[in-house]
């Protein structure tokens, strides 16, 4: 720009925006920030970790790909930060997070068979003696306003 100044937007919602907001003049580049990659993962470990083989980085990545399939970097920065110590301690906690999940997940299943699901459009997030509000509505509400979505928080108050 003229005045010398770069501003930075972030959104998870591209196409929620307004494209008088997004039109050419004023954003220049859009760039996507996705999770992390096989790539990116090797890379942050051999980081944390410079000493370490690649085989140990590669045996990182497997367990936390049979955890975690899809991992944002700053997820992976966190678990990394929490196990900075050793390289062993991290795989090894991702080890036990792996058999805590299957652990919790055979449960769950024999459980289900009695328990009637709820989809996340369901879930109920906020009650009040007027209304109960679903994740949908209130990201209707907050995040994407539509038209009387001021009367809807009136409401709820």
């Amino acid at each position: 720009s003229s005045e010398e100044r770069l501003v930075f937007m972030t959104t998870n919602y591209v196409d929620r925006l307004d494209a008088a907001l997004i039109r050419p003049g004023r954003v220049d580049v859009v760039q996507l920030i996705d999770n992390a990659s096989d790539f990116q993962v090797m890379e942050l470990f051999r980081r944390f970790f410079p000493d370490t083989s690649d085989v140990l980085a590669g045996e990182f990545l497997k367990c936390l790909r049979e955890v975690h399939p899809v991992m944002s970097m700053a997820a992976l920065q966190g678990h990394l930060l929490t196990h900075k110590s050793s390289p062993e301690k991290s795989i090894e906690s991702l080890r036990e997070e792996l058999l805590t999940y299957k652990t919790s997940k055979q449960h769950s299943e024999s459980r289900s068979k009695s328990i009637p699901t709820v989809s996340s459009s369901q879930r109920v997030v906020r009650m009040t003696g007027k209304r109960v509000l679903t994740a949908d509505q209130v990201d209707r509400m907050y995040f994407n306003p539509q038209p009387g979505w001021d009367k809807d928080i009136q409401q709820c108050k």
